[in-house]
């Protein structure tokens, strides 16, 4: 089971697939790829807990997860897990989204500002 920030980066590659608005809201679904590079399945928890994941806007303001309680699952031996999480705050204004200590700069391609997911 892995429950922090390296043992994390020691089997997982973690990255952003993907930055859009939910439905008419002013929230943010991002969409992460966990991927495992160990030859046993991992368990990821801990997510959930304060600060360990944020998005972070133009403005340089953060954004915590809607009900980021008891976020955990299984990602298979030698594979990937896609795994969307919802913010608060808009998508068209995320300049970041940092997990643990880890920050990505989320490129406009990302966005996708005409579409929103109804997750």
């Amino acid at each position: 089971m892995v429950t922090n920030e390296s043992e994390t980066l020691e089997y997982i590659k973690i990255d952003v697939l993907s930055v859009a608005g939910k439905n008419e809201s002013d929230l943010t679904v991002v969409e992460f790829s966990f991927e495992n590079k160990h030859n046993r399945p991992v368990r990821i928890t801990g997510l959930g807990e304060q600060g360990a994941l944020i998005t972070i806007d133009k403005e340089g303001f953060s954004h915590s997860l809607i009900n980021g309680n008891n976020i955990e699952f299984t990602v298979p031996n030698e594979a990937a897990k896609k795994h969307s999480l919802i913010f608060s705050g808009s998508a068209s204004q995320v300049k970041q989204v940092r997990v643990w200590r880890e920050t990505y700069d989320i490129d406009t391609k990302f966005r996708d500002a005409s579409k929103n997911t109804g997750l």
